[in-house]
């Protein structure tokens, strides 16, 4: 269900995120899931790496996708709205 939200949104705002992208964002949060890591696990073996190695990969790949998708601009992630004008 999830994956098919993002399958839409991604359609409705034209960020043309693939097939992977959608199932990695859709994963995002889910590290203690039996799914997470099984796709981990798998990624690991056929890239014939580690655990560690494929899960900060991935969320290396999820964050740049994120990033990208909302166009926050790198030098205020994480930066504080400024305060609105009365």
């Amino acid at each position: 269900i999830i994956a098919k939200a993002f399958t839409q949104l991604s359609t409705d705002l034209g960020l043309d995120l693939s097939k992977t992208q959608i199932k990695e964002i859709s994963l995002y949060g889910s590290e203690d899931s039996n799914t997470y890591k099984s796709y981990i696990n798998g990624l690991a073996k056929a890239n014939k790496t580690t655990v560690e190695v494929e899960n900060a990969a991935f969320k290396t790949r999820v964050q740049e996708t994120l990033d990208q998708a909302v166009d926050v601009p790198k030098d205020t992630k994480g930066a504080e709205a400024p305060a609105e004008k009365k």
